[in-house]
This record gives structure tokens, C-alpha cells and sequence, in this order.
């Protein structure tokens, strides 16, 4: 008798086999991804260029990657209006307590990293007080050092015979009278990083005070923190308070004359990432992640004015580079060569967040020209 062949059985068969042995398919990321930022678009995008190039070399795929931009609060809050549901796979920049209050709410997942990749990122970096790199929940890591800190015009400051900025008091030096520019806590949180940094180093009383003397030399309260590296740029003021890495490092390689202090005591951010729960492209986003963990990613970001978080990356390139030209104006090549200051307490700014807003609003800003009176009589 004739044996009779099922096909389908070894049609079915022959699919099992195949799958089995091509892991590397099973693998296969997927062809989209949207990252929900607070980061520089310069960054934001140069991070995702980077990131489609290597994809096309590593998968072969031609990947749809883009990003959302908002303000810290805003992509926080559109993460939790998304309510597992989200538009967006990965959630970048912002505070860390955002992230952690996502995880707790089951909004973001736990980051399931290469273990060489997490590792690369230390657990926390500075004194007195450390700075927090990556969430011991793994809800996020960090990506990238950037200070917000102090800007300054070189020429127009040996105009005025004052030296290159080297500390927050610099600022409160009488020969920069109308000669600092300033956004409000309310409008950005660099700003509203800064003054915190000014009430933790100094306790509340003298540090309110330090914030009184210095508003006296403020020329302008401008309205977006945007405004303060590019006021200092144009030399319409000689420093800028509350000033981030990458929004200065823009301004340097359009060919403007800035500076970029990273004074002790500075809020410096680790610029977190996280993955959002039920995300459409986990594959994608875990990708991503560790692309930018990597020293390709690294340097993406460097290139940017983001300095590197993994300790084995430096910023050095060829003259006339854009990782010699963020050496250049960070006046370093890695956080890891220098000490590291840190005072804020990132949880104790988010409890008195609103409280600091109203009292710089009725103590310093509506009373600016009396405080410049009062300073300068």
C-alpha cells in the first residue's frame, strides 16, 4: 500500500524548523519608533539619525524613528493622559522622580538592558551629596551629563574687567551691574534648578538673599530659557543664569562667542530615559536605549554638547571637530576627570516646586527695580 504524505504536517513541520533555527529573525526590531523628549531637538535629532544609520547596518531595517517635543511636565503629563495607551514608546529628559512616579503608577516598564550595558553607567557620581544615575527600580538610566549652570560672554567680560566665571558668586560681583540675564523658576525648570541650587547650598535664608543681590545686576527676566544663552550670545548681557549644556553648545557651533561654566554646586542632569509601558515598539525602544549607551550613541551626543555618562568615553576628535568643540566650551573632556559637586536634593525641590515659584515671583520679580535700588542706591 501506497503510504499517504500529509503535507500540511510537513509544511507545518518545515515552518518549526525554519524559525527554530533563524533566532536572529525572531529578533528582527520593529520598523518604528517615537521618543517623547524634553531634550534639545538638536540632541534629540542627531541622537535619532545616528540611531536609523545603525539599525539599517545591524537589521537592514529602514526605521520610521521620530520624536515629540515638550517642556519636562509636559511629557510627564502626557504619559499618564496616555494611561497605557501611549503614543509614544520611550520617554527621555525631564527629572528622575518623573520616572518614578510612572513606575509606581504602572505607566513605564523596568528596563530589561544587556548587562554590560547597564553596568556601564554608574550607580551615582559626586559628593557631598551623589547624583542618582540610573533608578535602582530600573524605571530609567541616565544618557548624558548636562549642566545647567552659568554662560558668559569672554569678550564682553574683559570689556567689563571681569574674569572668566568660575562660581555662583562671580555673579553677585557689582561690575555686573545689568549684565546678567535670567529666565523664572516658573518658566523653566533649568531656572527653577539653578535657584534651588542657590536655597540647598546655602540654606533658605542666604540663599534668598544670594538670589536678591544677584537679580540686582539682572537685566532682563526673559521669557523662555532659550532666551538666556542666546542674550548672552548676541552680547546683550555678559552671563546668563540657569543656562543648559546643549542650548549653549548650539549657539557656539552657529559661531557665536559663548562660554559655558560648569560652576561647583551646579544642578547637573543625567538626562533619564525610560521605556513607557504597553509601548507599540519595545523592541525598538530597547534598542534605543542601548544605542545610546554605547560609545557610537555617546558620541552622537557629545557632538551635541551632551557629555558622555559612561566612564570610558572621552571627548576628544580632530581640530575643528564637534567633540573638540564641546571640549572647548565645557572646559573638560568627562565629568569622570573632575570632581563632581552636588547639593540638590531633587525630591525636596519637587515638594516646595510651586512655594519657590510664588516666592521668587513676589519677593524678586515684582520688586526687581527695587532690589537694583536697594543694591545699587
Amino acid at each position: 500500500m501506497r503510504s499517504t504524505i500529509n503535507w500540511f504536517t510537513v509544511f507545518t513541520l518545515g515552518i518549526i524548523l525554519f524559525c527554530g533555527s533563524h533566532p536572529v529573525q525572531a529578533q528582527q526590531i520593529e520598523n518604528s519608533l517615537v521618543v517623547n523628549s524634553s531634550m534639545g531637538k538638536l540632541a534629540t535629532n542627531a541622537a535619532l539619525d545616528a540611531f536609523k544609520t545603525y539599525v539599517a547596518k545591524r537589521w537592514g531595517v529602514d526605521i520610521n524613528a521620530g520624536a515629540v517635543h515638550g517642556g519636562g511636565q509636559m511629557i510627564y503629563s502626557k504619559v499618564i493622559e496616555w494611561a497605557g495607551n501611549p503614543q509614544a514608546d520611550i520617554m527621555w529628559g525631564s527629572d528622575a522622580w518623573m520616572f518614578e512616579e510612572l513606575g509606581t503608577k504602572g505607566l513605564m516598564s523596568q528596563l530589561d538592558l544587556d548587562k554590560e550595558v547597564w553596568e556601564s553607567v554608574p550607580d551615582s557620581y559626586g559628593e557631598p551629596k551623589p547624583l542618582v544615575t540610573k533608578d535602582p527600580n530600573k524605571y530609567w538610566i541616565g544618557t548624558s551629563f548636562v549642566p545647567w549652570a552659568v554662560s558668559y560672554n569672554p569678550k564682553l567680560l574683559k570689556k567689563l574687567d571681569v574674569p572668566p566665571i568660575k562660581s555662583w558668586d562671580d555673579l553677585i560681583n557689582p561690575k555686573l551691574k545689568g549684565q546678567v540675564v535670567s529666565c523664572t523658576p516658573d518658566r523653566s525648570s533649568s531656572n527653577h534648578a539653578s535657584v534651588e541650587a542657590q536655597l540647598q547650598r546655602l540654606g533658605e535664608e542666604k540663599g534668598w538673599e544670594f538670589l536678591k543681590r544677584m537679580a540686582a545686576n539682572v537685566h532682563i527676566f526673559v521669557a523662555r530659557s532659550s532666551d538666556v544663552a542666546s542674550t548672552v550670545a548676541r552680547g546683550e548681557a555678559a552671563v546668563g543664569f540657569g543656562t543648559t549644556g546643549f542650548g549653549a553648545f548650539d549657539l557656539r557651533k552657529k559661531g557665536f562667542d559663548i562660554k559655558l561654566a560648569v560652576v561647583p554646586y551646579a544642578y547637573i542632569t543625567p538626562e533619564p530615559i525610560g521605556i513607557v509601558k504597553n509601548a507599540k515598539n519595545p523592541k525598538a525602544a530597547k534598542a534605543f536605549v542601548q544605542f545610546l549607551l554605547s560609545a557610537e550613541g555617546q558620541k552622537a551626543l557629545a557632538e551635541t554638547g551632551c557629555f558622555p555618562i559612561i566612564r570610558t568615553f572621552r571627548v576628544a576628535g580632530p581640530d575643528g571637530s564637534l567633540l573638540e568643540l564641546a571640549a572647548d566650551l565645557y572646559g573638560l573632556r568627562s565629568f569622570y576627570n573632575v570632581p563632581l559637586y552636588n547639593v540638590t536634593d531633587v525630591m525636596l525641590s519637587k515638594k516646595r516646586y510651586q512655594d519657590v515659584n510664588q516666592k521668587f515671583k513676589e519677593e524678586i520679580l515684582n520688586v526687581h527695580k527695587d532690589l537694583i535700588k536697594k543694591y545699587y542706591p
